[in-house]
C-alpha cells in the first residue's frame, strides 16, 4: 500500500533529517512512528506536500512513484492531518468536514445529497454527529482533533497519516480514538501514526519506526521495538513497563527523577 525504499529527506540537500528510511505497510496495516524532538517525525509527513523534500529513494503507493500522482489525485488516496492547524473562519462542523471533498470536487465544487450523507454517516462512526452545527471555532482542542479525523475520512481514502492526533484526548476519546483506527483498518485502510506516546502502538499492535537524531532508525512489530532497552536508548531517558491486568497489554513509562 504505502513503501518507503531508502528514503532520505530533508529541507536541505545537504543536511538529511533522516537517510535510508525502510518500511512497507501493508493494506489494513498501522505504523506508528516515533522519536525526539526535531528527529524528523513530522517532515515525513510534509514529503507529500512539498516533493522537493525527498533528497533520495522512492515512495511507492500501490507499486506506483507518489510522484507521478496529480494534487488532487494523491489526495483522494491518502489524507493528512497535520500537527498544528488552526481555523479562523467560522464554518460549523459539517461545513468543515465537507471541506474534505475538495479532490474530488475541486476549488470550486459544490457537494451533493451523496457527500453530505456520507459525510453525517462519517461523523456518527466517529461518535459526533450530534456536533454538525457546532461552530469549529468554540471547540476543544481535543474536540477538534476528532473533527480533523472526520475531515480525513470522508471520501473512502485507502491511507491516513496523522499527525499527534492523539494529542490532547481524554481518556475517553483516546479509546474512541483506537477504535476508530482499529475499524479503519478492518476495512482495508492504511494508518501511518506520528506519535509521543509509546503506548498507542502497543494497543494497536502495530509495527513501529523509532527515529533518532543521532543513531539509525529502527523498524519492526511494536511488540519487539517498543521495549525499555530501545526506548532508553533512542530517548536517553530511563523506562519502566508494566503489564495490564485484564487485557494483558504491556504499558511503558519514563522513570522520574525525584
Amino acid at each position: 500500500m504505502l513503501e518507503f525504499k531508502n528514503v532520505s529527506y530533508g529541507w536541505k540537500a545537504n543536511e538529511p533529517l533522516q537517510k535510508g528510511i525502510d518500511f512497507h505497510l501493508q493494506r489494513s496495516g498501522i505504523l506508528a512512528v516515533l522519536g525526539s524532538n526535531g528527529c524528523g517525525k513530522s517532515s515525513l509527513m510534509s514529503i507529500f506536500t512539498n516533493p522537493d523534500m525527498l533528497l533520495g529513494g522512492t515512495i511507492l503507493i500501490d507499486g506506483r512513484n507518489f510522484r507521478d500522482f496529480s494534487g488532487r489525485k494523491l489526495f483522494s488516496v491518502m489524507s493528512l492531518v497535520a500537527q498544528n492547524s488552526s481555523v479562523v473562519y467560522p464554518y460549523t462542523v459539517l461545513e468543515f468536514v465537507l471541506t474534505g471533498w475538495f479532490p474530488w470536487l475541486g476549488i470550486m465544487g459544490v457537494p451533493g445529497k451523496r457527500e453530505i450523507s456520507s459525510t453525517e454517516d462519517v461523523l456518527n462512526r466517529i461518535g459526533i454527529g450530534d456536533w454538525s452545527n457546532r461552530l469549529i471555532t468554540t471547540l476543544s482542542g481535543g474536540e477538534f482533533k476528532l473533527v480533523q479525523l472526520a475531515r480525513a475520512m470522508v471520501g473512502e481514502r485507502k491511507i491516513l497519516i496523522l499527525d499527534e492526533i492523539d494529542s490532547a484526548l481524554d481518556f475517553a476519546n483516546q479509546i474512541k480514538l483506537t477504535d476508530i483506527l482499529c475499524s479503519f483498518a478492518e476495512k482495508g485502510g492504511s494508518i501511518v501514526l506520528i506519535t509521543h506516546n509509546p503506548n498507542l502502538p502497543l494497543v494497536l499492535r502495530s509495527d513501529a519506526l523509532i527515529m533518532s537524531k543521532s543513531i539509525p532508525f529502527i523498524y519492526g512489530s511494536a511488540e519487539e521495538v517498543i521495549v525499555p532497552d530501545i526506548l532508553e536508548k533512542y530517548f536517553n531517558v530511563r523506562v519502566g513497563q508494566i503489564t495490564g491486568g485484564d487485557t494483558g497489554c504491556r504499558q511503558i513509562m519514563p522513570l522520574m527523577h525525584l
